[in-house]
């Protein structure tokens, strides 16, 4: 997807007007993926695993101006706060250890009930950025470094936290 706002391609035709059916369905050289495209608008076809035979089309804007012409500022805003939602909660569920131990799982839900713990905070929150991979382990272990020769000891301590509970939870 392109990251400018404007695209030569986009006119104020309304996206609802376009034949759709009529427009020819091309393949992705890449992903093989067959969509149809018009005026800053590919509609990708997809299939249904639990339903063989079946098919969606996806909409996909290739740019600010095409996406404003078809959707009004609440809509963009409505679409932005779901995917935001449903992203940051997939983060937090990976913050989750994996326990290969019973006892181990039973014995960290209970810490959780019994003391709270976030798993998403608030710099998290204001820090994602959309296709941004969270850190691995040694990752996490090069930042704080990094972030302690910087004179950030706070901000270095509270990413050693993050890396042990991964650590631990791996083991």
């Amino acid at each position: 997807m392109s990251d400018t706002t404007t695209s030569p391609e986009v006119t104020s035709v309304n996206l609802k007007e376009i034949d759709w059916k009529s427009l020819p369905v091309q393949v992705d050289a890449t992903s093989q993926e067959e969509y149809k495209e018009s005026n800053g608008l590919r509609l990708y076809k997809d299939r249904f695993e639990k339903l063989p035979g079946s098919e969606v089309w996806i909409p996909q804007f290739e740019s600010l101006d095409a996406l404003a012409s078809h959707y009004n500022h609440k809509q963009i805003l409505s679409l932005v706060n779901a995917a935001l939602n449903s992203q940051t909660r997939i983060k937090a569920k990976n913050r989750i250890p994996e326990f290969k131990d019973t006892a181990a799982a039973d014995a960290y839900k209970a810490e959780v009930k019994a003391n709270g713990k976030t798993l998403y905070t608030e710099s998290d929150a204001l820090n994602f950025v959309p296709g941004e991979r969270e850190l691995s382990f040694a990752g996490m272990m090069n930042l704080a470094k990094k972030l302690k020769a910087e004179g950030k000891i706070s901000e270095a301590r509270a990413l050693l936290v993050r890396a042990m509970e991964l650590a631990e939870a791996e083991a």
